[in-house]
């Protein structure tokens, strides 16, 4: 099974415990209906990104553990052209 991304509005580092905002929080235990120790990956634009397991689901709020790293590059290889 794939694991969803979620993008984090914030440094990251590893053994950090982040707290999604309320909008993410919503998607991923509402509509995606993630549990305790599910896997996840957390991204913040600055390279790479970081494999984690949600700690704690609420109403307004996830909590994610985060334990692995991986310099990962998502861009395209398509170059476009407009005309």
């Amino acid at each position: 099974m794939r694991l969803p991304r979620v993008f984090y509005n914030a440094p990251l580092s590893l053994e950090q415990d982040c707290i999604l905002d309320s909008r993410a929080s919503h998607h991923v235990g509402t509509v995606l209906r993630m549990r305790p120790e599910d896997g996840i990956i957390v991204f913040n634009g600055m390279g790479g990104e970081y494999r984690g397991k949600i700690h704690s689901v609420s109403k307004k709020q996830i909590s994610i553990k985060l334990d692995q790293w991986s310099e990962n590059n998502r861009a395209s290889n398509l170059h476009i052209h407009l005309g």
